[in-house]
């Protein structure tokens, strides 16, 4: 396959491996659910090994799709940010709070390459929900608008459980947990036990 310069050739290719591992992951699920059902327990811990080494590859291939995209067709990445839905499919009402923005700022620095600016984040987060004007000015008493006081505090949850790091001032980047983290609900968020106590 010959890669052009706008690098559609390599996301074709990354979709369609990604779809195929898709099917090859629901496999294994059913065939978990079948050693479990005959009583087969050997099987279950060997196929669910299989399945968590799946999970950390489709990972992998997620962050260098999205590594591709980011170096040979950046305007992809912006198009599929700003036409991306909320996420949760329901419309932002109010300030998100800080459970609802730590899987968004995920998917913002996976965006960015793996590692961004703080205002990029903020930036990229507020493009991927949609946030109007409305939400965005309103100012928190420390100084700061109320979004990025709340995204503030996403990236020190995200941090306390090992999703991300600022190895320097004002930079943050995904440890490789982080890459392979799954996207969660607010609620989920909240239930995680590195999660507890933020502001």
């Amino acid at each position: 396959m010959t890669l052009e310069s706008d690098g559609k050739p390599a996301s074709a290719a990354f979709e369609m491996i990604l779809g195929e591992f898709a099917k090859s992951r629901d496999d294994l699920v059913k065939g978990i659910a079948a050693a479990a059902e005959r009583g087969d327990y050997d099987a279950v811990t060997g196929l669910t090994e299989r399945l968590k080494r799946a999970d950390v590859v489709k990972g992998e291939l997620e962050r260098l799709r999205g590594e591709w995209q980011w170096v040979f067709s950046p305007e992809s990445v912006q198009m599929e940010l700003l036409e991306s839905p909320v996420f949760g499919g329901d419309a932002v009402v109010g300030v998100p709070d800080q459970f609802e923005l730590c899987s968004e700022t995920l998917r913002a620095i996976r965006a960015l390459g793996g590692k961004a600016r703080v205002w990029d984040i903020n930036q990229t987060v507020i493009k991927q929900m949609r946030l109007p004007g409305e939400i965005t000015r309103q100012m928190h008493e420390s100084g700061q608008t109320k979004v990025e006081w709340e995204l503030g505090w996403a990236r020190t949850i995200l941090k306390r459980c090992e999703l991300i790091d600022n190895p320097q001032r004002g930079f943050w980047e995904l440890t490789e947990s982080g890459y392979r983290q799954q996207l969660l609900t607010a609620a989920e968020w909240k239930d995680l036990p590195c999660a507890r106590g933020g502001g």
